[in-house]
């Protein structure tokens, strides 16, 4: 019930902020993320804008990790649906609705897809896809997405997906701040046009004419101009010679675009060189005050992680003097478990044998070897 309300809470100021406006929304996302996120989670997300792949440049952090988790959210049911043939248990349809642990893991799982520069569904089905593949009892749950023993699995088949031309960056849409007309030179762009420059220099003679010509007619995301300036004329008259379809939409010319500031934007790090040699630094900075006096005001500490650890050792404490005046010799969730062991031997068995992958596991990971 805790989890519901809190959750319910956060829905209602997203709300009230998305009413008020894309500063008070950014600056609502970031209080949000540092009611369970650590410093060092916060500080991951300054290193990923170069990495992370193009269509989820233009989204926030948060933003990113919501899309993140709806796509954790249907792959799970079909898996689920596929292994037991029933609808699998409700889950939160939004990750403001998530536990601080849910909400954690998430986040991290999807830094380690943006580092990867991995398409989120994609890495999500190359996890459930291990998961079946080793016959294991229940599909990945959210901490165990973030499980850096599985990166290696997850980068192969990322290098499999992209020789074999699947890794799209504009594919499924994509923000209309990349079309051509909208240009205006913030990192996102240049960095768009730098990966359409080196794929096609990558290519064969025969096929750039062909590549270009869908950067420049299909997607419209590369102006004559500009694909002049980076290929030379002769390519570019090459192309718009080619035939390959043209975008069924008129391309959303935005009234008057403005420079976009990174997707890290509004977690400063101080002394930090990536923070200091941003042009944005001073805007940045401003952000981060704003979000740090909200969280001061609303938490009264600013890391509140750190608070939660603090108020459940003072809680663990309070509870162990407690058995010691009353006499008590284990804790309630021991006696529970006793009891319900004394009804079901099976519940016995079962805790000592996760209890012993667990000592096997963390003894091959002490000794650097592999798992069993």
């Amino acid at each position: 019930m805790k989890n519901s309300m809190a959750g319910l809470t956060r829905a209602r100021n997203l709300a009230a902020a998305k009413n008020a406006g894309p500063d008070a929304l950014h600056i609502e996302q970031l209080v949000q993320a540092r009611e369970r996120l650590t410093t060092k989670d916060f500080n991951e997300d300054v290193d990923l804008d170069d990495t992370t792949l193009l269509r989820y440049r233009y989204m926030t952090p948060y933003e990113r990790t919501e899309v993140f988790y709806a796509a954790y959210r249907v792959h799970y049911r079909r898996r689920f649906q596929k292994r037991t043939g029933r609808e699998p248990y409700r889950k939160a349809e939004r990750i403001s609705q998530l536990s601080a642990r849910d909400f954690t893991s998430m986040w991290r799982a999807r830094q380690r897809a943006d580092a990867i520069g991995m398409p989120y569904d994609q890495f999500v089905i190359a996890l459930f896809d291990h998961a079946d593949t080793h016959g294991t009892d229940h599909l990945p749950a959210p901490n165990q997405l973030c499980d850096d023993d599985k990166l290696p699995m997850v980068i192969k088949k990322y290098d499999e997906l992209k020789a074999a031309g699947r890794i799209d960056p504009f594919e499924h849409g994509f923000d209309p701040r990349f079309y051509a007309v909208n240009y205006v030179g913030d990192s996102q762009q240049r960095a768009a046009l730098d990966m359409i420059e080196a794929e096609i220099n990558a290519l064969g003679p025969a096929s750039k004419a062909g590549r270009l010509a869908r950067y420049m007619n299909l997607y419209e995301v590369v102006s004559e101009d500009e694909a002049e300036r980076r290929f030379g004329p002769d390519l570019v008259a090459m192309a718009k010679d080619k035939n390959v379809g043209w975008t069924a939409a008129t391309p959303i010319r935005l009234d008057s675009p403005q420079p976009t500031p990174p997707a890290c934007f509004g977690l400063y790090r101080d002394a930090y060189p990536t923070c200091m040699q941003c042009p944005a630094k001073s805007a940045c900075v401003e952000r981060a005050g704003l979000v740090d006096a909200e969280v001061m005001a609303r938490y009264g500490v600013l890391d509140v992680p750190a608070q939660r650890i603090r108020e459940g050792n003072r809680k663990r404490k309070e509870r162990e003097r407690d058995r010691k005046r009353t006499g008590k010799t284990m804790t309630d969730q021991e006696q529970a478990r006793i009891l319900r062991e004394a009804g079901d031997p099976k519940a016995k068995s079962k805790r000592e044998k996760a209890k012993e992958r667990r000592d096997a596991k963390k003894a091959a990971k002490n000794s650097g070897g592999k798992k069993p």
